[in-house]
């Protein structure tokens, strides 16, 4: 026979994992958007569109705008999110 206090745990546990993976989508989600805003937005701003076209490489993109997503703002984004990631695992780990 079961104890009730087994399924009330269940329970609570449940929801505990619906709402850590909720919080983990809506962290994954927000992430993603500002890297795309960290890429798009600065001193010149470029359009999502125009991004795009940079990164799968179609031809009708100016070069200014090539160069500026692809020199300056996926490296610095990238490297953004990869700093960020080491500090949270190294904090992590202490």
């Amino acid at each position: 026979m079961r104890n009730s206090s087994e399924g009330r745990l269940a329970v609570i546990d449940n929801k505990q994992s619906r709402s850590n993976g909720l919080i983990f989508g809506g962290l994954a989600f927000a992430l993603l958007g500002l890297f795309v805003a960290n890429v798009c937005l600065g001193s010149v701003s470029i359009s999502l569109g125009n991004v795009w076209d940079v990164l799968v490489g179609n031809d009708n993109v100016d070069t200014v705008v090539e160069r500026i997503v692809m020199d300056f703002r996926l490296p610095r984004a990238l490297t953004a999110l990869l700093a960020g990631g080491s500090l949270a695992v190294a904090g992590l780990l202490m």
